[in-house]
């Protein structure tokens, strides 16, 4: 009874976990701040934490820089990429890229289809040297915003609160923008659609392999 009683537990904990939504925080006034929420941890991303410098290593010891390590995979994967090239030719190489984008973006689609936004507020205050240039730019900026923003809320659809206005500033000398928002998703729903397209990946290298392309 102990057994079945701790083993119920463990499942509740899982399906806690799975179900709890990653939030994510971005605010913007003169200064971008990204941070990240799961259950009780919260981490920041942006402005990022001035790093301790490490201590130079010397001697024939000494491990490769990071920059040196950077440079050998991008060699590497050009190399890999232009022997692909070589038995694909142009228009293998593009169908190959294609099917790997094509893979990723439906993968994309099922985190996409389960955001929801809980709060998106965006106060942009068009200003510029004069009454003119500042409803020029009010212009601009109005039709560049609201159908970006029509877009994100088509492909999202759940959202609580919006909030999204251009304001003429014709006193200000220049634009000024406020911005914050806050979005969250399942965590559940990320794991299905990772493994989704990691199997969709895996069966494509596979096939690649399979007609000896890599």
């Amino acid at each position: 009874m102990t057994a079945l009683i701790v083993v119920f537990a463990i499942i509740l904990f899982f399906a806690f976990l799975f179900f709890m939504p990653i939030v994510f925080y971005a605010d913007f006034n003169e200064e971008l701040k990204l941070s990240v929420r799961y259950a009780f941890v919260k981490i920041r991303l942006l402005p990022k934490k001035p790093e301790k410098k490490k201590k130079a290593q010397t001697g024939d010891g000494a491990k490769k820089s990071d920059k040196d390590e950077k440079a050998e995979k991008k060699d590497g994967s050009a190399e890999k990429l232009k022997e692909i090239f070589k038995k694909t030719g142009v228009g293998g190489l593009i169908e190959i890229i294609t099917d790997l984008a094509r893979i990723a973006a439906d993968g994309a689609k099922g985190i996409v289809r389960h955001i929801v936004i809980s709060k998106l507020i965006i106060e942009i205050y068009s200003a510029a040297e004069d009454a003119a240039a500042a409803a020029i730019n009010y212009g601009y900026i109005s039709a560049a915003l609201y159908p970006s923003v029509s877009i994100i809320f088509n492909a999202v659809k759940k959202y609580k609160t919006a909030r999204v206005q251009v304001f003429p500033d014709y006193d200000g000398k220049k634009t000024a923008a406020v911005c914050s928002a806050r979005v969250k998703v399942k965590l559940w729903w990320v794991i299905v659609s990772g493994v989704k397209t990691l199997f969709g990946l895996l069966k494509k290298l596979i096939q690649l392999k399979k007609e000896n392309i890599i």
